[in-house]
């Protein structure tokens, strides 16, 4: 076992909890699962595998400050019947939930009074007027037109260079656009905006111990006061989702803070796991050539093969940590009420027992059981935007760029645990 002090809980204080125990019990390791161990990409889904394949619910060390264990869910099943379950909720109104809030989650506090951190009857609420919006029917093939012509239109300015950097020459400004023309509304540009949001993402992330804010300015504040100040004094396309939510606003069902922070939201989940995706995409291709030339080919088509690009390598690893209401049972693993449990969405993508091969790059698959989107009434509410936003994007760099090139040796990762992507991903045009 593990004798090495940790920052915040120590493996003592870890092991001393009854929860620790029994789960050491059950899963028959010498040492819990620890998430912080991996420390490349590659290390973490061999490290989720060595785990899974022993158990499909595994206790370990905790994610954030405040708890002594967690439980992990890492199979496809256990992660699905997780994220459905009616007593592992968001924000349970328990001792144990206010102390990860006031431990971890300070800094991003705009965001906790948004649908990702409500749990029924008010997620419903909030969730029901994106879901109209965001729902297939409003992401058919004109919106998938309109964003192949922006890709081009972008791309056919970094095909003038003869290299760039496809995360801030083409992902981030491509994102951040599409999403403004979702919204309706303009709450800045990509300069302004990635920033902040990549600032929210590293206080959103698992963490050892509470480390004190120490950016100039506080991302969440910052983006609050965009969208209020867009709201007040900036006119919004009626079409727009920004527009639909102010009516919900208006009209009595939201409260002005649920708008605002849906907003932040949506500002803050629509860029982060949308760059992160397009460009896990485009280094899965690069390191895949025979994929690639699939695509190239048209031997699978590029909206067919999204869904394997986004199960290959997904932009988010963890989903947001659970608490349990009371005491549940999954996969045969019995979790005591008031425990943190935390499904591993990457981990589930790499089940062996649903997808054969799973660490293969099979650009036919039909990975319909793919957790890339969360599943249950969390379950992304922009999932059709998102496909249709990447497959826009790789389908016009195959025709404006054909023959580009990714230099694999000087990629470089984002430092962050739960938001998977890139900083950096040098390209030149072939």
């Amino acid at each position: 076992m593990r004798t090495r002090q940790r920052q915040g809980a120590s493996l003592g204080q870890a092991i001393a909890s009854p929860s620790f125990l029994r789960g050491n019990e059950q899963m028959n390791e010498p040492s819990g699962f620890d998430p912080f161990e991996p420390k490349s990409q590659r290390a973490r889904y061999a490290y989720y595998q060595r785990f899974r394949q022993k158990k499909p619910v595994v206790w370990g060390y905790p994610p954030h400050p405040g708890f002594a264990s967690a439980v992990y869910l890492l199979s496809n099943e256990a992660v699905q019947v997780g994220l459905a379950h009616p007593r592992l909720l968001q924000a349970p109104d328990t001792t144990q939930y206010q102390s990860l809030r006031a431990a971890s989650f300070t800094d991003i506090g705009p965001v906790l009074k948004s649908v990702l951190f409500t749990d029924p009857p008010k997620h419903g609420r909030l969730r029901r007027p994106m879901a109209r919006h965001l729902g297939f029917a409003a992401t058919a093939r004109k919106r998938f037109d309109d964003l192949t012509l922006l890709a081009g239109k972008l791309l056919r300015e970094c095909r003038d260079l003869e290299r760039f950097d496809f995360v801030s020459d083409f992902a981030c400004p491509y994102v951040v656009t599409a999403l403004m023309q979702v919204l309706g509304a303009s709450f800045g540009d990509s300069t302004e905006l990635k920033p902040l949001t990549a600032e929210m993402a590293d206080q959103f992330d698992l963490r050892r111990q509470r480390t004190p804010h120490t950016h100039p300015r506080n991302a969440a504040n910052e983006l609050v006061r965009k969208v209020e100040n867009t709201l007040d004094v900036i006119s919004m396309d009626p079409d727009g989702l920004a527009s639909r939510l102010d009516q919900e606003y208006r009209s009595g069902n939201w409260t002005r803070s649920d708008l605002v922070a849906n907003l932040v939201f949506l500002l803050f989940a629509g860029q982060e796991t949308a760059v992160d995706a397009l460009g896990n995409s485009v280094v899965a291709l690069a390191s895949n050539p025979a994929a690639r030339r699939q695509l190239q080919t048209g031997s699978v088509g590029i909206e067919d093969a999204i869904d394997e690009l986004l199960r290959f390598d997904p932009p988010l690893q963890f989903a947001t940590t659970r608490v349990t209401t009371e005491s549940i049972e999954i996969c045969g693993t019995v979790i005591p009420a008031d425990t943190p449990v935390v499904p591993v969405l990457a981990s589930a993508n790499r089940d062996e027992d649903i997808f054969a091969e799973a660490d293969e790059l099979c650009l036919d698959r039909q990975p319909m059981a793919s957790k890339t989107f969360g599943h249950g009434p969390h379950g992304c509410v922009g999932k059709h935007m998102a496909r249709i936003e990447i497959a826009a994007a790789i389908g016009a760099l195959m025709k404006e760029i054909p023959n580009w090139s990714v230099d694999l040796a000087n990629v470089r990762e984002r430092n962050n645990l739960t938001f998977r992507g890139h900083t950096a991903i040098p390209m030149t045009r072939g």
